[in-house]
């Protein structure tokens, strides 16, 4: 029997590491926690903001994963009602409300 481990839980958070002296663009550390001991990697770029951007992408993708495949689930649930099935009729509601909260989690907004 294999165990699949598990990811460190979400909400992580980004913050700016502090340059080296050879480096002359930004870094990120993304994690958890605002704790160095906490901090999972970090990413750069080619420029300041796209080291930024980069770090945000994996922040915003990481804390939205869940929701988008909740929603994903909902959808596939009611999709597999039978049609004009009332469970699901009444469900579809729901689950487009669920995708389109799981997006928005996934873009920031």
């Amino acid at each position: 029997m294999s165990t699949k481990a598990k990811h460190t839980p979400v909400p992580w958070s980004m913050a700016l590491r502090i340059k080296q002296r050879h480096e002359t663009v930004d870094s990120y550390f993304f994690g958890p926690k605002k704790s160095s001991e906490q901090w999972l990697g970090d990413v750069s770029g080619k420029t300041n903001a796209e080291a930024a951007a980069n770090a945000e992408f994996i922040v915003l993708a990481c804390n939205a994963h869940e929701d988008v495949v909740k929603a994903l689930e909902g959808i596939l649930e009611w999709h597999d009602k039978p049609p004009f099935d009332p469970d699901g009729v009444s469900m579809l509601p729901a689950a487009i409300a669920a995708v389109r909260a799981a997006l928005a989690k996934a873009r920031g907004e």
